[in-house]
This record gives structure tokens, sequence and C-alpha cells, in this order.
């Protein structure tokens, strides 16, 4: 028992005396410049360079190009011998007149109507009917739809005096399919106001 005590004193004197020799060679060292503060060891893998690029929204988006817009399908005033319907003068020839008229838009935006085709319905006086003809034959739109369109004029009526239904009208094939073609002013009556002119589907 006493011999493995004095094993036991033995190594723990060999531990403090190798522990203490430890602490004063690591005290010599960090006075000698090698201190935690200075030492650097420069990192083996090569630096990382790449940048990376901002999110979405970080910056703003820069479009080019020229803005896309609109075109509107309507009378062409500038026209040469364009005649407006004069509604007062219409209603003089006949009070009752009911006069339906199909007209076809040409590519040149010319309205071309046969009355020998059929174009034209006139159930009132006779000359209602061909003063509209008269003046509608000098009408000419943008060069920007083409088709059918049809008229009607309902005189004695107390709500819409005019009906035009345009859907039958396609956007010409020289326009870009990215531009939309929307209806503007379809008709040049004086004496008629807006409120009394409707837009539908009509038969015919």
């Amino acid at each position: 028992m006493a011999q493995r005590i004095k094993k036991y004193i033995f190594y723990l004197w060999l531990f403090l005396v190798v522990a203490a020799i430890a602490l004063l060679i690591l005290y010599n060292l960090r006075y000698a410049g090698l201190g935690t503060r200075t030492a650097y060891i420069p990192p083996f893998t090569k630096p990382d360079t790449l940048k990376i690029p901002p999110r979405p929204g970080v910056q703003g988006i820069v479009i080019s190009g020229p803005v896309i817009e609109d075109l509107i399908f309507d009378i062409d005033l500038r026209a040469a011998g364009i005649k407006p319907l004069d509604w007062n003068r219409l209603t003089d020839i006949d009070r009752t007149a009911d006069v339906t008229v199909r007209a076809r838009v040409a590519q040149s935006g010319a309205l071309l109507i046969e009355r020998a085709e059929g174009d034209i319905k006139d159930h009132g006086h006779p000359d209602a009917g061909q003063y509209i003809e008269r003046i509608l034959n000098t009408w000419v739109y943008l060069p920007r739809k083409q088709g059918t369109i049809i008229f009607y004029f309902n005189a004695p009526s107390r709500g819409k005096k005019l009906i035009i239904d345009s859907s039958r009208l396609m956007k010409n094939d020289n326009i870009p399919d990215k531009v939309d073609v929307r209806d503007g002013l379809l008709y040049y009556i004086n004496n008629l106001d807006r409120e009394e002119v409707g837009y539908q589907q009509l038969s015919f």
C-alpha cells in the first residue's frame, strides 16, 4: 500500500514539473512576438471574388424602346369631299324616317354603299333613304379597320335615334398584332346629341 502511494506522489510531482516547464515556455514565447494578437496564419483557399448580383427590386428596371399606344378608328374629318349628315334636314324630309344602311368599309377607309345590292332598307319616304345614302357615300374613316358596318336611323324614336353596329369590322392586316385599334367617333352628323346614339349588334 505504501509503495502505491509513493508511486502516485511521484506521478503527481512529475506532472507538476512538466506543467510548470510548459507554462514557462509559453510565457517566454508570448513576449518573443508570437502572441495571439500578432500571429496570423494565411488561409489555404483562394479568396472569393465573385460579386453577388442585386436582388430583384433593389435596383430600378430600365425598359428601352418606344411605348406602344392603341390606335383609334373613327371618321377622317380631313378627307376631301366629306360631308356631315344634317339631322334636322332628315326630319324635314320625313319625320318618321326609318332607314337601315349596310355599308362596307374598304381598307382605304372609304365607306361604300350599293343600293342595287340591297344595302338600304327605307320604310318611310324614299327621299330620306336617298339623302342618307348620298351623304354616307362621302364618309371616309381612318384606314385602320375594314369590313361591314350597319347604321339604323330611327327619327321618331324617343330613345336612341341612331344605332351603329361595328362588330363586323376587323383590324387592317398592315397593323401589327400587338397594336389594338379601338372605335372612336363612327358618324359625322350635325344636330344629333351623343346621348341619342347607341352601339349594339343589329341584324340586316
